[in-house]
């Protein structure tokens, strides 16, 4: 994570200081990866919706940061599509966690819909970071949002992940673990 980040739950506080909520119903606690610290392989657990097209049955693989293989059973076109859009979409701008137990994941649908699926399992969004997810980001130039370790992309789609096994860990600065995740379910 890059220093100074955020996780924020619900509204954001855009550059002109006015809160808003960039979808609602959320479930998710979000936050911004340093782009080039990324590292290693994300399964999709549920089809993705992008431009009418469906990505299914997918993996991305991360080094430094960046997407350097990728694969769908169904919807490759769309996904080469999606991650070739720009520079800055070979990287990601948010990881979002979400608990199992919420309503949304109950309802164990396909919604056929980002604002709405992303909402039912954690997520990684490919592309644009928010400076929200920064302390004094929405201050900060473009150049100083990337020297911070933001991503800056044309672009976010979230692509969802999680299943009622998965743990998720923290590794703090100092290199000790931190549980977050167990179950699915927030540990805090």
């Amino acid at each position: 994570m890059p220093k100074n980040h955020l996780y924020i739950g619900g509204g954001v506080i855009d550059k002109k200081g006015v809160q808003f909520f960039p979808n609602i119903p959320t479930e998710e606690i979000f936050s911004a990866p340093h782009k080039n610290k990324v590292k290693g392989k994300l399964v999709a657990t549920k089809p993705l919706i992008y431009e009418g097209s469906v990505i299914d049955d997918f993996y991305l693989t991360f080094k430094d940061g960046r997407i350097t293989d990728y694969y769908a059973a169904t919807g490759q076109k769309a996904l080469q599509s999606l991650i070739e859009t720009d520079e800055g979409s070979y990287y990601l701008g948010e990881i979002a966690l979400v608990s199992n137990d919420s309503p949304l994941s109950k309802t164990d649908t396909l919604f056929y819909n980002t604002l709405f699926d992303e909402n039912t399992a954690c997520h990684i969004g490919i592309g644009n970071a928010s400076p929200s997810n920064l302390q004094n980001g929405n201050n900060l130039s473009e150049e100083e949002l990337k020297e911070a370790g933001l991503n800056i992309s044309l672009l976010l789609v979230n692509v969802t992940f999680g299943t009622d096994d998965m743990k998720v860990v923290g590794i703090k600065e100092d290199g000790s673990d931190v549980l977050l995740m167990k179950g699915g379910d927030f540990q805090f």
